[in-house]
Formats: structure tokens, sequence, C-alpha cells
């Protein structure tokens, strides 16, 4: 198999655990800075991808405050206007789907953080 197969093979390794769906609900992200304004754009049972100004860095622990629900998690990256969420437990049976709504979009299975190779892109895995 020469080196371009075995790259390509690298990338085509799914590297998430459960499907997410594709949202935009306005949620809170409590931490102990306070509460900031964010919309969910993606959620799965383990965790969410949130769009905010200023999103806190990684490591970060608080709650998203959904109506009445609040869900501990924890920050598991963070980039400019986004970050994602990982939950400290996995989401009540119905509350992803009662979050989500009819317009939701199933898309894939989240990632898997420990298939992840750190400090490489994805696409440097495939030759060009």
């Amino acid at each position: 198999m020469n080196s371009l197969a075995n790259n390509q093979q690298v990338v085509e390794i799914e590297r998430r655990r459960t499907s997410r769906t594709l949202v935009d609900v306005p949620i809170g992200l409590r931490t102990v800075s306070g509460v900031r304004e964010c919309r969910i754009t993606n959620i799965s049972d383990a965790g969410a991808k949130l769009e905010l100004e200023n999103p806190p860095p990684e490591g970060v622990t608080g709650w998203l405050v959904m109506g009445e629900d609040e869900v501990y998690c924890t920050i598991a990256w963070s980039s400019e206007g986004t970050c994602g969420v990982e939950f400290e437990f996995v989401l009540r049976p119905g509350m992803m789907t009662r979050l989500a709504g009819e317009r939701a979009k199933e898309v894939g299975p989240a990632a898997d953080r420990g298939n992840i190779q750190m400090g490489r892109k994805r696409s440097a895995l495939v030759s060009r």
C-alpha cells in the first residue's frame, strides 16, 4: 500500500462516538465569571458546540442553562467565536430532542477526543 493510500485510510477512521444534531438554540453559559449568552449550533448526548463572543478557555467548567434545565460541562476546546463543551453526564432521554425541536438535522456522530491526534490538522493527513 502506498503512502497516499495509508494517509487516506487514516483520514477515513471515524472519530465520533454518537450522533450530533444541528440546531440553532439560544442558551446561557454560566461560569464563575458570570452568564454569557450564546447559541448551540450542534449537540449530542455527550457535548455541544457553542457560538459566543469571547469564549472561555479550554478546561473552564460551568453550566449550560436551558430554560429550567442546567447541564454541568467543561470547555473541551475554544477558538475565536466558538467553543466545544463536554457534558459531565450524558443528557437525560428526551432532553436533546426537546432542545433540538422540529428543525434539527442529524449529521453524524460527535468527535471522540481520544482519536484526535493533538497538534495535527486533519487536512495535513492527506498528501497534496
